[in-house]
């Protein structure tokens, strides 16, 4: 299931119809709301669910300003420059937005500091798709932090259990049946594709080519040498940019131009193998930049492959069991 960001909604109850439209295509747009006379049940602390159960769980907090809720003893707390301090540190975003040029002026001075756009009924939807495309940002910039956080817990745990290992007298560190496993992906992946590589370069609106030579790729050792992102993030052209890289390096021809590149006859298509042995696992994207197609109704759905837990457990196999030596590279001339 898609997690999806979340956006409490400051405002006075005087300008409920504007927030309400706001709502709305929030929910279009597939970000949850927070809104008080929904989100707080009868017989519930109003108070305690804004400050404790409201705000602090959401990725951002938009405030909404005008003439109504400027004098609002609520809103002024909800802006309380303490608060929005206490936010920023969480990694809580604070969005203002004003009615009107007017009531900026009318803003603390430090709040005036800030980028508070003006948003009304005239311009609604021509700001609407920034204000998404920012919510996004913000949710999508805290979840890869989390991401890199915890790879790096991982990569901690696998490093320590490792350590432990070799520190100790047992035998095997892995199951029988996950030795049989590794061992058969491994004689799986223990073959050589052979790829074409040739320079390429624009000149004059024409494409134009010169002959590198032929190649053997070892898809075994390419998976274990790539140099894998934190994120843990993996795909087909990834792996393809990786072995143009490494044919450069050692390819003895000079390349015609100084802004020629190399291109492959056919790429790897690890990524569908990975996933067929459970090494990758596959999410549903909603990148940012389909936001403004979204609101035209023209959403598609995208899909990234992300290294599952099997993959650093089948990497810690080769490396336990000394199956590539750092020293060989996995690509060789023909």
């Amino acid at each position: 299931m898609f997690n999806k960001p979340k956006i409490f909604l400051s405002h006075s109850k005087k300008d409920i119809d504007f927030i309400k439209k706001v709502k709305h295509d929030f929910d279009y747009c597939k970000i949850d709301t927070w809104l008080d006379e929904i989100d707080i049940q009868h017989g519930e602390s109003w108070l305690d669910q804004i400050f404790e159960n409201g705000m602090p769980t959401c990725n951002a907090v938009l405030v909404y300003i005008t003439e109504n809720s400027i004098s609002s003893p609520m809103v002024k707390k909800e802006i309380d420059s303490a608060i929005i301090s206490k936010f920023k540190d969480s990694n809580v975003n604070v969005l203002l937005y004003v009615e009107n040029e007017s009531i900026r002026n009318e803003l603390r001075v430090d709040l005036r500091s800030l980028h508070c756009p003006v948003w009304n009924t005239e311009n609604y939807h021509v700001l609407l798709p920034k204000i998404v495309s920012e919510i996004y940002i913000t949710y999508m910039s805290k979840q890869v932090e989390l991401a890199v956080q915890s790879e790096k817990i991982r990569r901690l745990q696998a490093e320590s259990e490792l350590k432990d290992i070799k520190n100790s007298s047992t035998s095997s560190p892995f199951t029988p049946s996950e030795e049989s496993e590794f061992e058969y992906i491994y004689n799986n992946f223990n073959m050589q594709i052979e790829i074409h590589a040739e320079w390429k370069w624009k000149a004059d609106n024409e494409t134009y080519t010169n002959g590198i030579g032929n190649y053997y790729v070892d898809l075994g050792k390419l998976m274990y040498q790539y140099e894998y992102h934190e994120s843990g993030l993996i795909s087909n052209s990834a792996y393809d940019h990786f072995i143009q890289k490494h044919i450069k390096i050692i390819s003895q021809t000079i390349p015609p131009f100084k802004d020629a590149y190399v291109s492959i006859s056919q790429g790897v298509h690890i990524v569908e193998k990975l996933l067929t042995y459970g090494i990758v696992f596959v999410v549903e994207d909603d990148s940012r930049d389909r936001l403004s197609q979204r609101l035209s109704r023209m959403w598609q759905t995208v899909y990234k492959h992300y290294l599952s837990d099997k993959f650093h457990r089948y990497r810690f196999w080769l490396e336990y069991n000394k199956k590539y030596q750092e020293d060989t590279l996995f690509i060789i001339n023909k």
